[in-house]
């Protein structure tokens, strides 16, 4: 039928392996043998069935994703990008960035969220109907019976590797994100390696795609770390410091809010963690010092900001070893000391009768005490206390001002 020229045999397991081109595919029709399969190894995980010519033969059929090295980024010298060159292409500090996430509490939703609220029996024309009645309360929580099978955990596996091993490999190929390489993705978590500039935003768009690819069901949620690396350190030594940037990120939130400590859902960016809720202020934050720094040079203000969060961390710190209470407690204690007042004196001495420029950092500083109610220009709730976070957007304004 036609020539194959790449083979494996598996004498062991009576078993050959024959590697063909995609568009030899409609060939296979004409095979007959017991037990053949076709695997399909789609590299670009974007070409639909519809528009490929399938074996009619009834041979089992499967989908692998490929990942590999995308040569097809290049410096300007025709050669693929290695790690270097992705450093070197940072805007601002040269650094390269790794990325890792996974999926928060998996197992759990494996073995709990698989199941739906029991419902009464119906009777209707001597006939029972289960489940199509009302939902069964135990107190104030509704009933729930396990509804976990085969067919469903498959579903949902398959589901996670197409978002992972699929749909990541096709978004990184978007030319905001063309200083990024995926090293892994699949199953249930992903490493990327690129220019640190464009990780956090990367970052932010895979949590805001997968939220909608799981139709923003609250238990299905994602938590990565970023960290940043010279070009020549050890690329393994660095997923490990990114994998416990990623462990930090998912307990952010259970310091914080002891009720809800099965959720995660956090980020962390050299070594500051922060939830996913306080991500669009802190990027404001970043965004406006950038500016301000590109109008006309406040660089002060950034090295003041680093001075007060480093000062209040410490009295938090103090109090939580000498009264034993707990964060949002101790962060409320300091909310009027003396670091309040001080930072209205350097907001009105900078920026004088600027009255707008001094209502916007004041709105976003100064109600810290209170977990949950700070609100920023665009409408953000910061559930965590400013503060607390406050060195991550001013370690991102900082490196991208760095020559």
């Amino acid at each position: 039928l036609f020539y194959i020229q790449n083979s494996l045999d598996f004498d062991a397991l009576g078993a050959e392996v024959f590697f063909i081109k995609g568009r030899d595919l409609n060939k296979l029709s004409k095979v007959q043998g017991i037990g053949l399969e076709c695997t399909l190894l789609n590299e670009e995980s974007e070409q639909d069935l519809k528009d490929m010519s399938l074996p009619k033969n009834g041979m089992a059929l499967q989908f692998a994703y490929l990942g590999k090295w995308d040569l097809h980024k290049k410096t300007e010298n025709d050669k693929p990008l290695d790690f270097a060159d992705y450093a070197k292409a940072s805007r601002g500090i040269k650094r390269l960035g790794i990325l890792r996430m996974d999926v928060d509490n998996l197992g759990l939703v494996f073995i709990h969220g698989l199941s739906f609220p029991a419902r009464e029996v119906i009777v209707m024309e001597k006939r029972n109907f289960p489940g199509w009645g009302e939902v069964v309360y135990r107190g104030e929580e509704p009933l729930r019976r396990p509804m976990a099978s085969i067919s469903r955990m498959t579903t949902l596996s398959r589901q996670l590797k197409n978002f992972f091993s699929g749909f990541l490999v096709h978004l990184l190929r978007k030319e905001k994100y063309e200083k990024c390489q995926i090293i892994y993705s699949g199953g249930d978590d992903l490493f990327i390696i690129g220019s640190w500039d464009q990780l956090p935003d990367l970052a932010e768009t895979i949590h805001k795609k997968f939220k909608a690819f799981c139709c923003h069901n609250p238990d299905l949620s994602i938590s990565g770390g970023i960290t940043l690396h010279r070009e020549k350190y050890p690329i393994y030594k660095a997923s490990q410091i990114a994998g416990e940037a990623e462990k930090k990120a998912k307990t952010i939130r259970s310091k914080w809010f002891v009720n809800r400590e099965l959720s995660k859902a956090g980020i962390c960016f050299q070594g500051t963690a922060i939830v996913w809720e306080d991500w669009a202020l802190a990027r404001s934050i970043a965004t406006m010092l950038e500016q301000e720094e590109a109008e006309g040079g406040n660089r002060g203000l950034a090295s003041y900001l680093r001075q007060v969060t480093a000062g209040n961390n410490a009295l938090v710190q103090r109090l939580l070893t000498d009264k034993r209470i707990s964060e949002s407690s101790a962060w409320l204690e300091i909310a009027c000391y003396p670091w309040h007042w001080r930072t209205k004196y350097q907001l009105r001495r900078r920026y004088g009768n600027n009255t707008e420029q001094i209502s916007k950092w004041s709105q976003i500083l100064f109600d810290q005490g209170r977990v949950g109610n700070v609100i920023n220009e665009q409408g953000s709730i910061s559930t965590i206390p400013v503060f607390a976070w406050l060195e991550l957007p001013l370690t991102i304004a900082d490196y991208l001002q760095r020559k």
